[in-house]
């Protein structure tokens, strides 16, 4: 009786484990929870041609590379995330979406992805340029 116990204790234990493995997490970003800097809001410009799509109190910078930034921030209307590549005044792109990850391009200037903290990307086509940032070879 006792050994009957244990191995159905050990199986309810193994099953519980199981199950707390196949529930989702939830899509995070860290950076959007640290304190917004003056390096972290986007260029006026963005503001103005974005309208009220971004939250403009979550924009984060996550990296500035070759010329080019890249932000995460929250939407302003909705759950998700923002995604934010800018190169220059001229040329800039950003996409809000529910989830993650998201991919954004700008012709001359490469790909970015933006992902969960829980999530790598483990292909030859992406290098990891900073947390939650991947950049197209």
């Amino acid at each position: 009786m006792i050994t009957r116990c244990f191995f159905t204790g050990l199986t309810i234990a193994a099953s519980a484990a199981l199950l707390v493995g196949c529930v989702p997490q939830s899509d995070h970003i860290s950076a959007l929870d640290r304190e917004q800097a003056s390096a972290d809001q986007l260029p006026a410009i963005v503001y103005a041609d974005s309208g009220s799509d971004i939250d403009a109190s979550t924009t984060r910078l996550l990296l500035q590379q070759n010329g080019n930034k890249y932000f995460a921030a929250r939407p302003a209307s909705s759950e998700g995330f923002c995604m934010i590549m800018y190169a220059s005044d001229e040329v800039w792109t950003s996409s809000c979406a529910g989830g993650l990850p998201m991919e954004l391009a700008i012709q001359g200037h490469g790909s970015a992805q933006l992902v969960a903290d829980s999530r790598t990307l483990a292909t030859d086509e992406w290098v990891k340029a900073a947390d939650n940032l991947y950049i197209g070879k």
